[in-house]
Formats: C-alpha cells, sequence, structure tokens
C-alpha cells in the first residue's frame, strides 16, 4: 500500500517474525507480478472478506460484552463462571489479536490486487525488475 515501508530493513524484520499476516504479504509481494488479472479479480475479493471477518469480529465481541456485563450483575453463587481464570482474558485478546492480524492481511492482499488491477501500469517497471532476478 501507499504507505508502508517496503525497504529490505522492513521486509528483512517482517520475514523474522512468522505469523498470518506476514506470511500472506510476503507471499503476495513475491508472486503478485506473475498473475494474471483473473487471478487478480480473485485475490481482490479479500477486502470482501476481511470485512466480513471484521462484522463478525464485532457481533463476537459485543457478545462477549453482553456476557461479562451479565456475569457482574449474578451474586457470587449464582455465576457462570465466564473469565474467572487468570488465563481466560489474555488467551481471549490474544486470540482477538490474532484475528485482527488475519483480516489485516486479507486488506493488504485485497487492495493491492484491486490497485494492481485499476492502475497496471504503476506496476510495470517493478514487475520487469522482479521478473528478471
Amino acid at each position: 500500500m501507499a504507505n508502508e515501508d517496503f525497504t529490505a530493513e522492513t521486509k528483512t524484520r517482517r520475514i523474522d517474525i512468522c505469523n498470518s499476516h506476514n506470511i500472506m504479504v510476503e507471499l503476495w509481494e513475491r508472486t503478485s507480478h506473475t498473475l494474471t488479472d483473473k487471478e487478480l479479480k480473485w485475490f481482490s475479493q479479500a477486502t470482501e472478506h476481511a470485512e466480513q471477518g471484521l462484522l463478525s469480529l464485532k457481533q463476537t465481541l459485543e457478545s462477549i460484552g453482553c456476557l461479562v456485563l451479565n456475569e457482574e450483575s449474578l451474586e457470587a453463587g449464582k455465576r457462570s463462571g465466564n473469565f474467572q481464570s487468570s488465563n481466560d482474558v489474555p488467551d481471549l485478546l490474544f486470540a482477538i489479536a490474532n484475528y485482527i492480524e488475519n483480516i489485516q492481511g486479507l486488506i493488504h492482499v485485497g487492495s493491492s490486487a484491486d490497485a494492481r488491477l485499476k492502475h497496471p501500469e504503476r506496476y510495470r517497471s517493478s514487475d520487469d525488475i522482479k521478473s528478471v532476478k
């Protein structure tokens, strides 16, 4: 994307950390110049999946918020035990962070594919360099 730093240093750091976002972006950056328009259209749909993922995450977080709110209003003996362990909340937050990271990778791939379809002339010179390597 336009605001991202694709210097050698940032690419090295990205590949040092193995997570779903970095895997998606690294594979995209290494292969996007070889894709046909049909394949780019397919990849551009990733933003739609990301949007659906965000909607799902929002609904899940609202439900968790209601669950916690309800739990706090119950008497001690009537609680169901949600988020009673000291690990429950950190585990939940790490899972949410991972999910957001996946969505971020989908957005990157989808918007990059869309940009390549709409403005192929912007990528021709860099694609020529990549294909020589």
